[in-house]
């Protein structure tokens, strides 16, 4: 890659190469049996030059052929945008754990047998159903180049994902889990134990009435807000002034209990990584602390147009050039245990899967959502899943004067890290 990044240099102001190589194991197991055993490998080499005061871009699965590679670079500048900033051109990164030796270890067989295990568990705990278990075990390097800066990182991740499928008499039933970390996990037959607890309550059926009231949000359906807020402070969205918290660093905007963290130098967790898509260290940020904004999301380009210092949260696909992201989000616990929560609700529910999320503002923190899966509860006892019931609202609204409580005990689910979280008075929508 440094011939690329030379000849590139050669002929323009400045140049900077982001390379990803992913070697990959998925198994998949489907309808209760092996379906297929692969391993793959891709490559993906990003390169941004700035020619003439402007910024161009290119992409390649390869780096054979670097004269094309960086003549569709400087050609992309032409009509290119203007590029006000430098690029990154230090070696510091971050210290942060990545790699996991025991990933080395794991051969194909024993993830086979792993998968093996889970799905004879679920055919003996919820006969007539049918599921499927996906096991992946992925190596990755990533590099950034720039002018007399080279660095590169190793990583490791493994993912375990379980899904099961009933068949109902008012239709299909779908319930998974998963969780994916940098380690290999000691066993993942709790997340079959998790799975296979809620299943009593799905035999039981409820319609939901049509009023406010009090939601409890499992982490799996946390997502839905942390979107919103993502979207919200992306340096992107405040660069074309369509972000709700425009200017409002330092001002109370969320709840005071509710905290919310940037953190891509929590050891081993998914998101991790030693320095993002544009070469700058990671670091960690807080977002909403105690409910008052503290940090945007912001690349070099966002940056540079607001007038504000980066921050090193770019992120970039294989063939895509970086954009602000989160990594891994960590939504600090309250002091509830969720029994608690659940023996305070005289009529509401718990929320886990939804669907519909891609049809709201998202970036204006509204939602309109149809529960997949949720359970009903009903003088503080969960009673049985609900149906044809919606969810709606607005994500700053609620965690500002809706929060009621935080679950004491978080889950993690790859790069999100929260606990329960209970609202007052949402938008429920029902045939009850």
């Amino acid at each position: 890659m440094k011939n690329i990044l030379d000849l590139a240099l050669s002929r323009c102001e400045d140049a900077e190469l982001y390379s990803v190589k992913v070697e990959k194991y998925p198994i998949k197991f489907a309808g209760n049996r092996l379906k297929s055993v692969k391993s793959q490998l891709s490559r993906g080499i990003t390169l941004r030059v700035k020619k003439d005061g402007k910024l161009g871009f290119s992409s390649s699965s390869d780096d054979d052929h670097g004269e094309e590679f960086v003549e569709r670079a400087v050609r992309s500048a032409i009509l290119g945008p203007a590029c006000n900033f430098e690029f990154f051109k230090s070696p510091e990164v971050a210290d942060v754990d990545l790699f996991d030796p025991r990933s080395v270890t794991v051969e194909m067989e024993e993830a086979v047998e792993m998968g093996e295990g889970m799905i004879r568990r679920l055919v003996k705990e919820i006969p007539g159903s049918y599921s499927d278990v996906h096991i992946t075990k992925y190596f990755m390097e990533v590099s950034y180049l720039a002018k007399e800066v080279e660095k590169t990182y190793y990583k490791t991740l493994f993912s375990v994902y379980v899904s099961n499928m009933q068949v109902m008499e008012d239709g299909f039933i779908y319930i998974d889990q998963w969780e994916s970390s940098c380690k290999v996990p000691q066993t993942p037959m709790h997340l079959v134990d998790r799975l296979v607890e809620k299943i009593p309550l799905t035999k039981q059926v409820y319609e939901m009435p049509s009023r406010p009231m009090t939601v409890i949000f499992h982490p799996k359906a946390v997502s839905n807000l942390t979107e919103c807020l993502e979207a919200g402070l992306s340096g992107t969205n405040l660069v074309s002034g369509s972000s709700p918290v425009e200017g409002k660093v330092g001002q109370r905007i969320l709840n005071e209990k509710f905290t919310i963290i940037d953190d891509p130098t929590a050891n081993f967790m998914e998101e991790s990584e030693t320095f993002d898509a544009e070469g700058l260290p990671r670091k960690k940020h807080y977002l909403y602390e105690n409910g008052v904004l503290k940090n945007y999301l912001l690349d070099l380009k966002s940056a540079a147009h607001l007038g504000l210092p980066p921050n090193g949260c770019a992120s970039r696909g294989k063939d895509s050039p970086p954009s602000p992201r989160t990594s891994n989000l960590i939504i600090e616990p309250g002091d509830v245990p969720l029994s608690d929560m659940i023996g305070s609700i005289k009529e509401g529910m718990i929320v886990e899967e939804v669907i519909g999320g891609g049809q709201s503002n998202t970036i204006a923190g509204e939602f309109s959502l149809n529960v997949s899966l949720g359970f009903k509860i009903e003088d503080g006892k969960l009673k049985g899943r609900v149906r044809n019931t919606m969810i709606a609202g607005n994500t700053y609204n609620l965690l500002k004067d809706n929060l009621l409580s935080l679950s004491d005990m978080p889950m993690t689910l790859g790069g999100l890290s929260t606990p329960y979280i209970m609202f007052k008075d949402l938008s429920v929508s029902g045939k009850g």
